[in-house]
């Protein structure tokens, strides 16, 4: 799209022309998916951020001063809808209990789960969400860190001994 065409589209699409913001996310989208699918590494997801950015961005391109910063005005608005599925993600995971994370993890009727259960349901709440959040959610120690209000070093200094207890309550039951 050249720089005239652009301009042309986004003064249209603030009059509210429907097709002529279509043209602006067409010649957007496929960088703005392959940014998202890069920040959040899930498609499902990056195809939601990317949807749900384009909904936005339909609605405020008024706000949008100048034309030939719409693509980079457009990938700001996917970045943030990144950080709040990435948020959204985070919290959920957070919400949950240990019953229910390993309840929908496959074989949970298995012998060696319910043993996990058991040992996990030993520990303080702050430390099983840190080795949920670990082992399970794949956050590294500066995102529990920030989100429990922790320093890092706290939090991998609770991650090993949590482990480490685990691994001594596991084996005393062998």
């Amino acid at each position: 799209m050249t720089d005239s065409e652009l301009r042309l589209n986004v003064k249209e699409a603030q009059g509210g022309n429907a097709r002529a913001f279509g043209e602006l996310y067409s010649a957007a989208a496929n960088d703005a998916y392959r940014f998202a699918l890069w920040y959040i590494k899930d498609p499902f997801e990056a195809e939601d951020a990317v949807q749900e950015a384009a909904i936005k961005a339909y609605k405020n391109i008024k706000s949008l001063k100048k034309p030939s910063s719409f693509k980079s005005w457009f990938m700001s608005i996917v970045l943030n809808c990144c950080k709040d599925i990435l948020s959204e993600r985070q919290q959920s995971l957070i919400a949950f209990d240990c019953n229910t994370l390993l309840e929908e993890t496959p074989y949970y009727d298995s012998y060696e789960n319910r043993d996990v259960l058991r040992q996990l349901k030993k520990l303080s709440d702050t430390d099983r969400k840190i080795i949920l959040m670990s082992v399970l959610g794949d956050f590294k120690s500066g995102e529990i860190a920030k989100e429990m209000g922790m320093t890092a070093t706290a939090v991998r200094s609770r991650l090993s001994r949590a482990l480490q207890f685990l691994r001594t309550e596991m084996e005393k039951e062998q």
